[in-house]
């Protein structure tokens, strides 16, 4: 499987990811880019001041938009793409970017998942629970696993 991982920040702050993730997991960790191949036991961080979505198996890394909703983007993608394969998880976070996405998802038959109130900013995963479009049972920060 492989795993890319969107978030939320400031067009002008560059991610230090990459390097941070690469101390915790076994899997490589790389920045995205455009016409990639997802490969398994691969870790993909969205670049700064960039969206992206899945088309035909690759990534694709596109100029950030004015109403930037990320992680809508990949995942209404990643439903079109993978079907019932797609896998969306919605950790800590403001706003609700990533609701429509997973409920892309959840009605290909994939699978969904939110963070419960554990979570540090709770408006995204309750967005996505009150939509129905995420289990809150499941991710919990008590309960996190090393990737």
């Amino acid at each position: 499987m492989a795993y890319v991982y969107v978030q939320h920040l400031n067009p002008l702050h560059e991610t230090k990811l990459p390097v941070i993730l690469s101390k915790y997991t076994g899997l490589k960790v790389v920045e995205a880019r455009n016409n990639q191949v997802l490969k398994p036991d691969h870790f993909y961080i969205l670049p700064s001041n960039k969206e992206m979505c899945l088309i035909d198996g690759k990534l694709k890394v596109l100029t950030r938009k004015v109403k930037y909703m990320p992680i809508d983007m990949l995942f209404t993608s990643l439903s079109e793409v993978k079907k019932e394969k797609a896998i969306g998880v919605i950790l800590s976070g403001t706003a609700n970017d990533g609701t429509i996405g997973l409920k892309a998802i959840k009605q290909i038959d994939g699978i969904t998942f939110a963070q419960d109130d554990s979570a540090k900013f709770q408006s995204m995963p309750k967005s996505a629970i009150a939509a129905g479009a995420g289990r809150s049972d499941f991710i919990s920060a008590g309960n996190s696993k090393r990737v």
